[in-house]
């Protein structure tokens, strides 16, 4: 029974990440010139490199042709903490942040930056944590094209095993991504190169695809993945600290404005 519901909800989590890639990091072009742009993660690795970023994609091949190609990266998530920050109402601050704040000169930008250099900008308002595990497909654009199509003609409807596996087969895919574990659990992505192997034609290839229509190996994997990895956070500016709602709304524009200012730079 329990094998089920977990198979159950492999098959839906699945399909839901295929589904979704085409308006989020699979249809993006990864070249050296090009920007991830509208991504909040860019601020945890705006200084990598293309290679690097291939790398963690588990992509090898490096040095092939990105053009005229595009990436589709399926995923298994599993939520073990969720966590909201209450109301701030009662919360009480150290007294040199609190006179920071009453000297603070809403009007003296400088002032302001200097602020936010000594005691920052944001707060944690909710976070999530448990652990995922991924793998990315590297289409020829054609291919992906068709794999696009087929999904979104059966949005709603449950997708059939053969279909997915032939849209996944070496015939559209120019590379197939190493499966790699959010949280780094060398353990866990041993035992999916072991026991996901998928046999098409002449080729054989760890898939996750294989989580899909095998309610087994799908229990099986959901509890080896733990606690290990942050998979959500949430900030919101430090306007909270203000009393004076005047003072607040400047110091959340100018945090705003230079984090804009950031991405285009």
């Amino acid at each position: 029974m329990r094998a089920a519901a977990v198979w159950s909800a492999a098959r839906n989590h699945i399909c839901k990440y295929i589904c979704v890639l085409h308006s989020k990091i699979s249809s993006r072009r990864i070249s050296k010139t090009s920007k991830l742009k509208d991504k909040t993660w860019k601020a945890f690795m705006g200084d990598w490199m293309t290679e690097e970023i291939l790398r963690t994609l588990g992509l090898v091949d490096l040095y092939d042709k990105l053009d005229n190609c595009c990436f589709v990266l399926v995923k298994w998530t599993k939520v073990h903490t969720s966590a909201q920050l209450d109301d701030l109402s009662g919360v009480g601050v150290k007294d040199h942040v609190r006179k920071a704040v009453e000297k603070l000169n809403a009007s003296d930008t400088a002032a302001i930056r200097k602020f936010m250099k000594s005691y920052g900008t944001h707060y944690i308002d909710s976070y999530i944590t448990g652990d995922f595990i991924y793998q990315v497909f590297k289409y020829k654009r054609t291919g992906y094209n068709m794999l696009r199509a087929y999904m979104k003609s059966r949005t709603g409807q449950q997708n059939n095993t053969d279909s997915l596996r032939f849209y996944f087969s070496s015939y559209f895919l120019k590379q197939v991504g190493d499966i790699k574990v959010a949280s780094g659990n060398k353990t866990i992505e041993q035992w999916a190169r072991k026991n996901l192997k998928e046999v098409q034609y002449l080729y054989s290839r760890p898939s996750l695809l294989k989580l899909h229509y095998n309610s087994g190996l799908a229990s099986k994997l959901n509890d080896q993945l733990d606690n290990g990895a942050l998979l959500g956070l949430n900030l919101k500016t430090l306007r909270p600290l203000f009393k004076d709602r005047n003072k607040g709304e400047k110091f959340a524009e100018i945090v705003e404005n230079d984090l804009l200012l950031w991405e285009v730079n």
